[in-house]
């Protein structure tokens, strides 16, 4: 998935898997868990509140991250030069 806008989408119970996230932009509000079992990159998650969000088999690469994260964590997988700023 390339160059997808998701603005103010419910994103409850979402599973991405299989398939490779690259530049897509996310500015979300959700109450319920995502998992990330993918690869993504260059990803923006823009006042996001993710909220028991798994990333879990996941490389993260060149995300930039201006998000709510509660009860939020990656299990495995790494993180690598991601911009984290002003996150809850």
């Amino acid at each position: 998935m390339q160059r997808c806008l998701f603005i103010g989408s419910d994103m409850s119970g979402l599973l991405l898997k299989n398939i490779m996230l690259i530049a897509v932009i996310f500015q979300v509000q959700t109450s319920a868990v995502i998992t990330f079992k993918i690869p993504t990159s260059n990803n923006l998650f823009k006042d996001c509140s993710l909220i028991e969000t798994e990333f879990s088999e996941s490389y993260i690469y060149g995300c930039d991250f201006t998000a709510r994260f509660y009860r939020s964590g990656v299990k495995t997988g790494g993180l690598k030069k991601n911009t984290i700023a002003n996150a809850i």
